[in-house]
C-alpha cells in the first residue's frame, strides 16, 4: 500500500502494525517528556501542582449547596456565577452564602497547604502554581462545562497562606470603597 509500518512482536507471537509516523511521534514525545523531567524537574513539579490545584479548586461548592438547598441550578439563576454572592442572592439565605464563601476560601487554602506539605514549604513556586490552579479551577471547573465563579473567595484562601497581609489590605480597601 506504499505505507511504512513498524511491526512489533509480542510474546503472543502476534504482530501489531503501527504506522511509522505514529511510532516516531510517540518516541519523540516520550523522549521530550523524559528529557524535560531530567533537565527541568521543577517544570514537571509545577505542572503537577497546577493540575492538583485545579482539581481542588474545581469542586463546585455553590452549585452543590444551592442544588441541595433550593433544587435550583445556580448557573441559570441570579447573575449565573457559581460563587458565594450568587448563592446568597439565589437562595436568600445568609447561611448558604457564608458556607459557600468559607468552603471556597478553604479550597484555595487546602490547595496551597496541601502542595506545601507534599513538596515542602520551601517550594514557593510550586505552591504558587497550586494556588493559581485552584483559582483557575474555581473560575473554569470542568464539571460545570468551564462556567464557574469569579474566584474572589478562592483567591483570598490562596493569599491567606501565601501573604495574609494582602488579604487584610484587600478587605480594608473593600470596606473603605
Amino acid at each position: 500500500s506504499g505505507k511504512i509500518y513498524l511491526i512489533l512482536e509480542g510474546e503472543t507471537k502476534t504482530a501489531s502494525k503501527i504506522p511509522l509516523w505514529q511510532s516516531l511521534s510517540l518516541f519523540v514525545f516520550s523522549s521530550a517528556i523524559i528529557a524535560h523531567s531530567y533537565l527541568f524537574p521543577e517544570l514537571l513539579t509545577n505542572i503537577i501542582c497546577l493540575f492538583l490545584g485545579y482539581l481542588i479548586g474545581s469542586f463546585p461548592t455553590a452549585f452543590l449547596l444551592v442544588k441541595r438547598a433550593k433544587k435550583l441550578d445556580i448557573r441559570e439563576s441570579g447573575s449565573t456565577n457559581v460563587g458565594a454572592m450568587n448563592a446568597f442572592e439565589v437562595t436568600n439565605s445568609k447561611t448558604v452564602g457564608i458556607l459557600v464563601m468559607l468552603i471556597d476560601i478553604l479550597k484555595g487554602t487546602i490547595a496551597v497547604v496541601g502542595i506545601a506539605q507534599l513538596f515542602g514549604w520551601n517550594s514557593g513556586i510550586a505552591t504558587g502554581f497550586a494556588g493559581i490552579g485552584a483559582i483557575i479551577g474555581h473560575n473554569y471547573p470542568v464539571w460545570l462545562k468551564f462556567k464557574g465563579g469569579r474566584g474572589l473567595s478562592t483567591t483570598a484562601g490562596v493569599m491567606l497562606v501565601l501573604s495574609w497581609l494582602f488579604v487584610v489590605i484587600w478587605c480594608a480597601v473593600f470596606a473603605l470603597g
